[in-house]
């Protein structure tokens, strides 16, 4: 439950990919 999530920050589509998005694909 630690390692599938990636790095999540405060602000939604920070980084370019959607925190939601990446932890439904893993």
């Amino acid at each position: 439950y630690g390692k599938n999530r990636p790095q999540c920050s405060p602000l939604p589509n920070l980084t370019g990919w959607d925190c939601r998005a990446m932890v439904a694909r893993v």
